[in-house]
């Protein structure tokens, strides 16, 4: 069994908690703990953000306290002990698990990611490990594709409870995988004094409480997040000051990729959101007299990203072997464009609604995920194979924590934009968005894709050397 399969099925596990809560999140608050849209929409939109905030935390954690391993079993823990809480179907438990899930992923998803990069180093090893984070990449959206499918399936024939039970047990089958390899794999080796583990007890235990009554009290959501970038900036300072010019270089170039890849999915992750709720009501679901779950159509974007990965790996092959590779700003290029033709077959799907031209919207629904999940493996594994590389040694999982946070925003963003599609007044849980709203929301978003890309494509000359493998 390869390292690289004990990591990558990890990721499965995690992708399959996080990306399973994160398109049916909506759906359980509306029709199982009786929340209003608004309500639905906040706890959403942060936890859309912590998910890939945290990680940045628990980079750092790693690289500078407790080591890969350490924060790897932690997170595993927290994921399966979110899930147990989940299975109980009271409003302030639920938010407890969304909690213990975020945590996690933060102790998990940086760690594991930049271990998959030191499993291939050297500049000889780039073709390795831009092939390993594909598959790494691809076994996180296979999580992905059976999360949102079986939250939905299971949750509707057998009950939500046995739906989060079972992403319970399979994290603890990866643990205990973890468990049986994890002397082969790399890890930063401490000495952590008792004091010191009560410390990071105590500051775990006061981050979950913040975390939970902000999930509460979702107004305070973004006062919580101007902290956290405060700390990210005086994170960055401290690094800059402490370091020489190659490494300020080196920090300065990847927030302009991360920004770059923080508006792509700022439209991706409106799958959770807005186009949920757009199929939900809007979208005719019938084959055959059989109803298609919203749940599964939302996970075609996991899905295609799945089946795309093989491609772009041997279109990057052919074009390596002929000295003709794309560099990560092209890619990032290439990724925001197939963004902003996905939400143009959304506009068309939504077009087919308005017209009662209700048979095409399938085509169409599953055309735009096509696109999304294509550019999505596109971007996603040149971003991290590019950290992986050029990132100092002893701050790679901080690298690929500050890239999460940047996703995070994206979250944010993504959550703002999706609420443009609400009516003025949304006290009511049964009031849905118009047609009308959701069109306004597709476009604005394809808008915003087109300009972004055009934006990478004009700074490619600028940043392609500093950026290069």
């Amino acid at each position: 069994m390869s390292k690289l399969f004990v990591l990558s099925f990890g990721e499965f596990w995690d992708g399959f908690t996080y990306f399973g809560i994160l398109t049916t999140l909506v759906l359980y608050a509306t029709n199982v703990l009786q929340l209003n849209v608004t309500q639905s929409y906040a706890i959403y939109s942060i936890f859309a953000a912590l998910i890939f905030a945290l990680p940045v935390i628990g980079g750092i954690l790693a690289d500078q306290v407790i080591g890969y391993h350490r924060a790897m079993i932690a997170g595993a823990i927290a994921l399966i002990a979110g899930n147990l809480c989940l299975m109980l179907a009271n409003q302030n438990v639920f938010i407890l698990g969304l909690v213990l899930i975020v945590s996690g992923v933060g102790l998990y998803k940086s760690n594991a990611t930049n271990l998959v990069g030191l499993l291939f180093t050297g500049a000889d090893q780039h073709s390795k490990r831009n092939h390993a984070y594909t598959f790494f990449y691809a076994m996180m959206n296979l999580g992905a594709i059976l999360g949102p499918v079986c939250y939905g399936v299971i949750s509707h024939t057998l009950g939500w409870s046995v739906a989060f039970g079972f992403a319970a047990f399979g994290v603890f089958i990866g643990l205990l995988l973890f468990f049986y390899r994890r002397h082969d794999l790399p890890n930063i080796t401490t000495a952590i004094q008792t004091s010191t583990i009560f410390l990071l007890i105590v500051a775990g235990a006061s981050l979950i409480v913040i975390i939970f009554i902000t999930m509460l009290n979702p107004n305070v959501f973004p006062y919580i997040l101007v902290l956290l970038w405060l700390f990210l900036g005086l994170i960055f300072i401290l690094l800059i000051i402490r370091n020489n010019k190659k490494f300020s270089t080196v920090l300065l170039t990847l927030l302009i990729l991360y920004a770059l890849g923080m508006c792509f999915f700022a439209a991706s992750l409106q799958i959770g959101s807005s186009i949920t709720l757009f199929i939900q009501h809007y979208v005719h679901r019938q084959v055959d007299g059989i109803t298609i779950p919203t749940p599964v159509l939302t996970a075609l974007d996991p899905f295609f990203v799945v089946v795309m990965a093989p491609v772009f790996t041997v279109i990057w092959s052919v074009c390596r072997n002929k000295n003709k590779e794309p560099s990560v700003i092209i890619k990032v290029f290439i990724g925001l464009l197939m963004a902003s033709l996905a939400f143009l077959m959304f506009i068309l799907a939504a077009k087919c609604s308005g017209h009662g031209v209700s048979k095409l919207q399938l085509f169409w629904i599953v055309l735009a995920n096509l696109f999304l999940g294509g550019g999505e493996v596109c971007l996603a594994p040149a971003i991290l194979n590019t950290i992986s590389h050029i990132a100092p040694e002893r701050f790679k999982s901080t690298f690929i924590g500050i890239w999460f946070l940047f996703i995070a925003m994206g979250g944010c963003i993504s959550g703002f934009i999706a609420s443009i599609s609400l009516p003025s007044q949304t006290t009511s849980r049964i009031i849905i968005p118009t047609l009308n709203s959701f069109i306004h929301t597709f476009w604005l978003v394809c808008i915003m894709s087109i300009i972004v890309a055009i934006i990478a494509l004009l700074l490619n000359p600028l940043l392609a050397k500093r950026l290069s493998t």
